[in-house]
């Protein structure tokens, strides 16, 4: 008997069953004589044994049940979940769910007043929160009053009340110097179009300093306007409202760096032409180094940059992993996890001699 016909039984979900089950106290006493007087119908027995797994809970050494978790963006659409990058974390996410049981559930929540029904009524044991860069983080530890959560991505945010499983973004600024110190570079540039997002500004913060620890320059390329903005990048900034600015000044500079880190793939995908339009052959005149490893953004470009993988599959096994740990013990200390980034490099840039370069092979 499992615990799905018992949920079907009693006209409740999987969830429900699961609390009763556990003496969890938020679910009516109504509902819990339901529940049982299902089970008593069933003849379901909790601690039967039975050959391989059940579907639609996680049975683990302390009999603890887990039938359904959310993945709910708090703050964002939930079609900002498709980026390439974060839909890598949110997949690996429901296949590490599904192998151990579990089953999970898309929700949005994009009025931070507004706490999501599934949470607000308890239809899910836990939640898996991704979290808007302008949302304050007091929402998180509202939604933990509900269920256990885990904030998965977003980049450190100092101390927070709930699990934290992220991508490391301080290594990924040192990995990226590393890199084109390794390539000859002494003087270099980061690149970004979105400043105002947490993860970028690590990023060019931590490449910033990795260059300023070996005594080299290091320009801040990035587009705003905002004042405030600015300033969190130091004094080697140079701000402009687009793109295309952007590429004029690096042009302009003197001398030019011959590195750039740029802080995403989809942005390297569109600073290629520009560069290669103001005389600047990517490869040749400048190396670079980008971030994210997404195939689609860099498959058209040649050469190829070095892309920094943020380890999405890993993410998402590890955001898991917490959150079943945080549902069995909701009075651990919150922890915070990252994932190691790990470094892809690009193609040579080659020429026949006559400024003409030869296709990719």
């Amino acid at each position: 008997m499992s615990i799905l016909k018992v949920a079907k039984y009693a006209g409740v979900s999987t969830a429900t069953v699961s609390r009763v089950l556990n003496s969890v106290p938020v679910v009516s006493k109504s509902t819990v004589r339901t529940v049982r007087a299902a089970l008593e119908a069933l003849k379901y027995d909790a601690f039967e044994i039975k050959r391989g797994p059940k579907p639609g809970f996680r049975r683990t050494t302390n009999r603890r049940k887990v039938g359904m978790i959310a993945i709910i963006s708090v703050g964002i659409h939930r079609d900002k979940l498709s980026f390439p990058v974060t839909h890598g974390v949110v997949e690996a996410i429901t296949g590490s769910a599904k192998q151990s049981g579990v089953r999970a559930l898309l929700d949005e929540m994009p009025n931070l007043q507004d706490m999501s029904g599934i949470i607000r009524d308890h239809e899910v044991d836990g939640a898996v929160v991704f979290l808007a860069d302008e949302a304050p983080l007091d929402v998180l530890e509202e939604m933990h009053r509900y269920v256990p959560i885990v904030w998965a991505m977003g980049g450190q945010a100092g101390p927070v009340s709930v699990d934290h499983v992220s991508e490391n973004n301080i290594a990924v600024g040192y990995l990226a110097h590393q890199y084109l110190h390794g390539r000859g570079c002494r003087n270099m540039a980061f690149l970004t179009l979105i400043p105002h997002k947490r993860n970028a500004r690590q990023r060019g913060q931590a490449f910033a300093s990795a260059a300023a620890e070996m005594s080299q320059h290091c320009r801040s390329l990035i587009a705003t306007e905002d004042p405030f903005i600015t300033g969190l990048f130091g004094s080697n900034v140079v701000a402009r409202q687009n793109l295309n600015e952007l590429i004029e000044a690096f042009a302009a500079l003197s001398p030019r760096p011959t590195g750039l880190f740029i802080d995403r793939d989809s942005t390297t995908a569109r600073v290629y032409p520009v560069l290669i339009r103001h005389g600047i052959q990517p490869g040749r005149d400048v190396t670079i180094v980008s971030c994210d490893n997404e195939e689609v953004a860099l498959s058209a470009l040649y050469p190829r940059p070095a892309s920094i993988d943020l380890g999405a599959n890993e993410l998402g096994r590890r955001v898991v992993r917490r959150l079943l740990l945080r549902i069995e013990n909701r009075d651990e200390p919150p922890v915070f996890i990252q994932t190691t980034p790990q470094l892809h490099p690009g193609e040579e840039f080659m020429s026949n001699g006559n400024g003409q370069r030869f296709p990719p092979i």
